[in-house]
């Protein structure tokens, strides 16, 4: 019989399981994150026939951001895995509440879609903005802003959401605003969205 640990860095090994067990240590930077990214696609139900789509809109929007953060950001967290694992949480929660409060409209691919885009805007921009200083944000903004819309050349949309737009928040940074799923589906500045509530 084998039984398996996996632990997502060696400082989360306990002494004894090291002392009974033997380690096998993988760094992250090895393997990557798109794994990473698959098994947690394949381990929720919501995601039920869009992986595909998912892992397209994966592919094309975390390696640049990944690469502009290492190129141009100040961030006081610098593991790739640890970030994107913050990505896949915060868009796992958007889109879970997208679906559940729009749930006459989660038959229609276009929708899941467009909210799966909107859900992981919202998703890079705090899970990876959220450790930028001050204007390494605002630089972060605009590569975002410049990526999302279709604007940066380099990064061309895949053909599963090259058609379905996502409009960007025109006021403020990405990360203060708060896509609204139901309804006109459009962007609102945290502090309105609060005092609605």
């Amino acid at each position: 019989m084998s039984v398996i640990f996996e632990t997502t860095s060696a400082t989360e090994i306990s002494p004894s399981l090291v002392s009974r067990c033997g380690t096998i240590y993988v760094d992250s930077h090895s393997i990557g994150w798109r794994p990473h990214v698959q098994s947690h696609i394949a381990k929720h139900s919501i995601y039920d026939g869009y992986g595909k789509v998912l892992r397209a809109l994966f592919d094309w929007a975390i390696d640049p951001c990944l690469d502009f953060l290492r190129e141009n950001g100040d961030t006081s967290v610098d593991r790739e895995l640890h970030l994107v694992t913050s990505i896949l949480n915060l868009f796992e929660i958007l889109l879970r509440d997208a679906c559940e409060d729009s749930a006459e409209d989660i038959g229609r691919s276009n929708h899941f879609v467009v909210w799966a885009q909107a859900a992981l805007i919202q998703a890079i921009a705090w899970g990876l903005s959220g450790n930028l200083l001050e204007d390494s944000q605002t630089r972060f903004n605009a590569f975002c802003t410049s990526f999302w819309s279709g604007a940066d050349t380099r990064y061309p949309k895949p053909d599963a959401i090259k058609h379905l737009d996502v409009t960007l928040p025109n006021e403020g940074l990405i990360q203060d605003n708060f896509y609204i799923f139901k309804g006109p589906q459009q962007y609102k500045v945290q502090l309105h969205v609060l005092e609605t509530r």
